[in-house]
């Protein structure tokens, strides 16, 4: 099947935090066997921190990560085949967030240039922030305290920090799906089983598919 694609297609799976992104790229990676999965590059990768969160995060580094992830998709030499990336383009919201919305434009323009050179979807999934903080807010918690923090008022506002981001950043995920022109769709995890997820995501993929 894969033989068939004229030009690779570049699938880019988008979301807030703790939407379902690693839960159906787990998913594709069993069912697409010879796909080529490009691994996120985030704070975390680029740190070698693992307790490294978004409220750790400041303007260089999140220059260095967008530009490192822009240069991995560059990387891609095959003309054929399926690549499916997490976040790609949408590393911008991050970056009008954390750098400053001139930057943002500016890495927006250098992705598309990118990602003309493949036939190109996104898969949009788009949770509430309110979902996206109580899906996430336990790991938050684990992360605060592994890196020693353990007075409660100190806690209590490492936590708010990790809240604000998310709620800031909503609006500027719904921003970035607007301003994408090639096909894109999005899919509400609010309040979906992971089986009713998966299977809507499914369908998606499959017509990304099948398009063209």
């Amino acid at each position: 099947m894969l033989q068939s694609y004229q030009m690779r297609k570049l699938i880019t799976i988008a979301g807030p935090q703790s939407s379902g992104k690693t839960t159906l790229l787990n998913f594709l990676k069993k069912k697409y066997k010879h796909i080529l999965l490009i691994d996120e590059v985030n704070p975390r990768s680029l740190t070698k921190n693992k307790n490294f969160g978004a409220a750790d995060t400041k303007a260089d580094l999140e220059k260095k990560l967008i530009e490192k992830d822009i240069e991995n998709i560059n990387k891609i030499k095959s003309k054929t085949g399926l690549v499916i990336i997490e976040s790609g383009i949408y590393h911008c919201v991050y970056g009008e967030y954390f750098i400053d919305r001139q930057a943002a434009n500016y890495f927006f323009r250098k992705y598309l240039e990118t990602y003309k050179k493949f036939s190109s979807y996104t898969l949009f999934i788009d949770t509430k922030p309110i979902i996206s903080w109580n899906r996430r807010k336990f790991e938050y918690l684990r992360r605060i305290r592994s890196n020693g923090i353990t007075n409660k008022k100190e806690v209590s506002k490492q936590l708010g920090k990790y809240k604000k981001i998310i709620f800031d950043l909503y609006p500027i995920w719904k921003k970035y799906y607007k301003k994408i022109s090639f096909e894109k769709r999005s899919i509400n995890n609010d309040r979906l089983s992971i089986k009713n997820f998966l299977n809507k995501a499914d369908n998606i993929i499959a017509k990304f598919l099948s398009s063209g």
